[in-house]
């Protein structure tokens, strides 16, 4: 036999051993498998990150030996969507109770300060989202409403500020996926927090919802109830305060005593000798 062809022979032996080894395993598994109870599990179709919100879409639902699912495993998508993941999962992870955050707990999902920032947490009125609420990582506008010298101003404060948390109360009757926020934790640089910390200490905050990847800032003049109707108020002109009054000074004048007068000497001379007499 010539070495070609015992080197076919050996190959086509080799491949019809692993076939039947491959057989024989498959055969196994199959009649282990075929023995184990078996369940539904929901795993994660798509990488999940961090404090990400859980979309239908990221989600599948796998059947596996009850052996291997963990204790705690969800069973159906439903209750997964819409949760706030605690940690990054991996697909085909099984999402685990304690890997989610409760219902109603999506304020203790909180992002990282970045690096020369402060985080800065303000009560704000009701802000609804577009697509649903304000959630971590979102970037929004922060308007304030002051009472500037006697006159209501309203003008954008802060813009491109990234949202760490969010804390939300209730939802919004009519719109499920709306909810109230009663309070946001804001990423912004020191100087920033001054301007914050001050505008809600004085007058009202509110969160506007923009564009994520709109860049630039919006440049206004602010608004006041007289710019509503078209009303102009004439700046107010500061009137020169007349000079009070003042007390006349008393100067206190010093006079020298007066010395007194030097009485009149006669001098007297005797001969040799001369004496002054005063009179």
């Amino acid at each position: 036999m010539k070495k070609a062809q015992r080197l076919l022979v050996a190959v086509g032996l080799g491949l019809v051993t692993s076939g039947g080894i491959f057989a024989y395993v498959s055969g196994q598994n199959d009649r282990a498998d075929a023995g184990e109870p078996q369940g539904p599990v929901v795993v994660a179709k798509a990488p999940i990150p961090l404090n990400g919100k859980i979309a239908p879409e990221m989600l599948a639902v796998e059947t596996r030996p009850t052996k291997f699912i963990p204790e705690g495993a969800l069973t159906a998508p439903d209750v997964a969507v819409g949760r706030v993941a605690k940690i990054e999962l991996t697909p085909g992870e099984p999402l685990v109770e304690t890997k989610l955050f409760a219902v109603g707990e999506e304020a203790r999902a909180v992002l990282p300060v970045p690096a020369g920032m402060r985080a800065i947490t303000v009560a704000v009125d009701e802000v609804v989202g577009v697509a649903g609420f304000v959630q971590p990582g979102m970037q929004v506008d922060v308007v304030s409403t002051l009472d500037v010298e006697g006159q209501t101003v309203t003008k954008f404060l802060l813009q491109r500020v990234k949202v760490l948390a969010c804390a939300q109360e209730a939802k919004r009757e009519g719109d499920p996926e709306a909810k109230v926020v009663s309070s946001a934790t804001l990423a912004v640089s020191p100087s920033d927090a001054e301007k914050l910390i001050l505008a809600a200490d004085r007058g009202k905050i509110r969160l506007a919802m923009r564009d994520q990847n709109e860049q630039g800032d919006a440049k206004t003049a602010g608004a006041t109830p007289e710019s509503l109707v078209g009303v102009h108020k004439p700046a107010p002109v500061k009137v020169a305060e007349k000079p009070k009054p003042q007390a006349p000074k008393i100067v206190k004048v010093m006079v020298p005593a007066k010395t007194p007068a030097e009485k009149p000497t006669i001098m007297i001379i005797r001969g040799t000798s001369t004496e002054y007499v005063s009179r």
